[in-house]
């Protein structure tokens, strides 16, 4: 099983990045935005340590409940609605279903889990 992405530090220091270019930079807007680059960060760590404790307890679980080597097989529909303009010609208007047929199998002492899209 895979740990949580790193989702939040990229995007805030996109965030800042982006924000540097529309005014001169000085000491006091660097310290600022290295502030804000920091306690996003740092709110990141926390919500990592908090969700790695958590994925590590389901899989823990997981892990008591299904003997070594059985196969696993599960379904996961999604539902995408329209949100871009069908007159400007960005979408169809119409949502998306999509059904994908998850599976997992232990390959010697390797674990392999593959998505095969129905």
């Amino acid at each position: 099983m895979a740990r949580p992405e790193a989702r939040l530090i990229l995007p805030a220091l996109g965030l800042a990045a982006a924000g540097l270019a529309y005014r001169r930079l000085t000491t006091g807007r660097a310290t600022a935005v290295g502030i804000l680059v920091l306690a996003v960060a740092a709110a990141h760590v926390h919500e990592y340590r908090r969700a790695d404790v958590s994925f590590h307890a389901v899989e823990a679980a997981l892990v008591r409940s299904l003997p070594a080597g059985t196969p696993v097989l599960s379904l996961l529909p999604t539902v995408n609605l329209p949100t871009a303009s069908q007159e400007k010609g960005l979408g169809s208007g119409s949502p998306d279903y999509t059904v994908a047929l998850l599976t997992g199998a232990d390959l010697g002492a390797d674990e392999y889990d593959g998505p095969a899209l129905l």
